[in-house]
């Protein structure tokens, strides 16, 4: 990596800090739904930026048949953890129709973040509940990184209406765990 490759890298880590100390700051104080919202978005553009000039080495084996995890996916998954850690608390009275799930649904959309961003589906799913799994499962249930984590919050909210979809996954080339999970999903007979 040069000295310009590091000095990117170290820049965008130090806005992404700021971006999660911001938000962490307004959920201290109490912030409302739309401060929550926009304060997600910060830190889901600045990890973004981040994971793009972020180190690419190899950080953990994938498991169960899954491709390994980069440097950068480890990080944006620890990073979401460390947040869902300290503001599910504050969370947890929000409304699934406030801004906050909508905000945590753009952290899966940003595909640099790779398999990070299975912590933050899930993170959007307790937020959102019923209506993000379904908005998540119409919009990832093709992506071989987060599917599994979609599959879990379709069935644990019992949202119907993607068992073609499940089946293509539960017979298909995916990873174990991502066929496990279609199987578990179809099994509730919630494909209709």
């Amino acid at each position: 990596m040069s000295a310009r490759e590091v000095d990117a890298s170290t820049v965008a880590k130090a806005a992404l800090e700021t971006a999660v100390q911001d938000l962490l700051q307004g959920l201290a104080a109490g912030a409302d739904d739309a401060r929550y919202g926009r304060s997600f978005e910060a830190v889901g553009h600045e990890l973004e930026a981040w994971c793009r000039v972020a180190p690419r080495g190899i950080s953990m084996k994938g498991l169960d048949g899954a491709p390994d995890w980069l440097t950068h996916e480890m990080s944006a998954w620890e990073l979401g953890e460390r947040v869902r850690g300290l503001a599910m608390p504050r969370l947890r009275r929000l409304q699934p129709e406030s801004e906050v799930p909508r905000a945590l649904e753009g952290f899966v959309a940003r595909t640099p973040l790779g398999k990070g961003r299975q912590c933050w589906a899930s993170f959007a799913l307790d937020v959102g509940k019923a209506a993000t799994a379904a908005r998540l499962g119409a919009a990832h249930l093709d992506d071989d990184e987060v599917n599994a984590t979609v599959l879990t919050g379709l069935r644990k909210y019992r949202v119907t209406g993607f068992g073609e979809a499940a089946q293509r996954l539960a017979t298909g080339p995916s990873s174990r765990l991502t066929r496990r999970e279609a199987r578990k999903y179809l099994s509730l007979g919630l494909e209709r």
